[in-house]
């Protein structure tokens, strides 16, 4: 248990193969790890994306299957998955009017398999691999073609956008290859090119995937509400309204923004809230800023809510119970985990009370800051504080940093676990393994 915390802590084991040197138990990453492992992934974020998949090996790996009618088979199977009635002739008149080349064919076959394995799978981190796998694959193919024009499926739940602006409202599959598109309310959706529009994207009861590849592009209102969302944004100064990457009642919500200077910018319960769900919000490159009312920016209630920014000059401005909030709820002893990670980049955080790593009822809080010189401004309760059997911690191991802060702040803590630890070398730390120990005595059943 207590080597699974420290790995959690450091992060760096999500990426096994980036690490510069093992871990051990009794020690976290030094200084030298962290750049090491932020060159690594700035290098595999540009890269990973790029080159030419091996489509026939995918397709029999994904379905199982091996012919050369991929496409009206995956298509078929997409509709049974639907529940739709379908014949076969309607969906050759349909691919025969699409006029692909056997490389696309085989991508957008590529694709209907990951989303029928996504949507009926259970495993959420297996489906975030096989989306991000399927993407690689197919990018290439997808980018080298441009139709000329939309075409629509038979029974409403498939396109395949042209160069120009199309809008989309309540299709199941769009594959978009340019324009500066609008969509609302579709469950997958994969845009090669152009500034698009997301608008009202709630996966209710459903499995929402939207890749965008290129483009600057506007997200409003994209959450999970008892469903799945994935969102991957390759590219592009992206803005992100509303709830973004919030999740409810058993939701999933995971979003990856991989390049760009992003704004995020909305009101209560948004990027990364969790209420008795998961949300997971990573922003890979890029000059951040996250702006917000409460109850968001790694923010949890009986859930899990994640956010973690890898490089840039970031600003994040949030209200009360913000910026690694986590409760546990009631007295039942549900869990709520709230992490808030920052790796590079002098940055500024500013919220309001019980934010930057509280705790309580059962809840754990960590706000975890590596590299640069930071600015943290907060009211009361905050900066590692801790009530009624919470556990909190505030890490910053670099830098000169500045604080504000009120009252019962920087490691207080009542009947609870608190830990502030200011501008240290993360070789090791005996505190911070004593609340290891702790939070292993009193929380296994919270962690296991």
């Amino acid at each position: 248990m207590k080597k699974l915390i420290v790995i959690a802590l450091a992060i760096l084991m999500l990426f096994p193969s980036l690490q510069s040197r093992k871990l051990e138990e009794n020690k976290l990453p030094s200084k030298e790890d962290i750049i090491g492992f932020l060159s690594a992934i700035q290098e595999k974020s540009k890269k990973f994306f790029s080159g030419k998949g091996s489509l026939i090996k995918d397709l029999i790996l994904f379905s199982g299957k091996m012919n050369e009618s991929s496409l009206e088979n995956a298509i078929s199977e997409f509709y049974e998955m639907k529940g739709i009635e379908y014949n076969e002739p309607a969906i050759d008149s349909f691919l025969d009017e699409c006029n692909f080349s056997q490389e696309v064919r085989n991508s957008i076959a590529l694709l209907l398999y990951a989303y029928i394995n996504v949507s009926t799978n259970p495993n959420k981190a297996e489906s975030i691999f096989l989306l991000a796998y399927a993407i690689k694959e197919t990018k290439y193919y997808l980018e080298k073609f441009e139709p000329n024009k939309t075409i629509f499926g038979p029974y409403g739940e498939i396109a395949f956008g042209g160069k120009h602006d199309d809008e989309y409202s309540n299709y199941s599959f769009i594959v978009d290859f340019g324009g500066d598109d609008r969509y609302q309310k579709s469950c997958f959706i994969v845009d090669l090119k152009g500034n698009d529009g997301y608008l009202e994207m709630k996966a209710v009861n459903d499995t929402y995937v939207t890749i965008d590849e290129n483009g600057d592009d506007n997200y409003t209102n994209v959450y999970s509400i008892n469903g799945s969302y994935f969102l991957f944004d390759l590219n592009g100064n992206d803005t992100y309204r509303g709830k973004i990457c919030s999740s409810y009642e058993n939701g999933y919500s995971f979003f990856f923004d991989f390049n760009g200077n992003d704004l995020y910018k909305g009101l209560n319960e948004t990027q990364s809230f969790s209420y008795d769900a998961t949300s997971m919000l990573i922003d890979f490159n890029g000059d951040d800023r996250y702006y917000a009312g409460g109850y968001s920016q790694a923010s949890s209630q009986g859930g899990v809510a994640l956010l973690i920014d890898f490089t840039g000059e970031d600003m994040f401005i949030a209200g009360n119970r913000s910026q690694a909030y986590a409760t546990g709820g009631s007295i039942q002893g549900i869990k709520g985990v709230a992490i808030l990670i920052n790796f590079a980049g002098s940055d500024l955080y500013k919220s309001g009370n019980y934010s930057q790593g509280y705790a309580n009822s059962l809840g754990f809080a960590l706000l975890l800051d590596f590299l640069g010189d930071d600015s943290y401004n907060a009211r009361k309760f905050s900066q590692a504080s801790s009530n009624a059997m919470g556990a909190a911690a505030f890490i910053d191991s670099d830098g000169i940093n500045k604080f504000k802060h009120g009252m019962f702040c920087q490691g207080y803590m009542l009947g609870s676990l608190s830990l502030f630890m200011n501008n240290f070398e993360m070789n090791g730390s005996e505190r911070l393994l004593d609340m290891i120990n702790k939070l292993d005595f009193n929380f296994s059943n919270f962690l296991s």
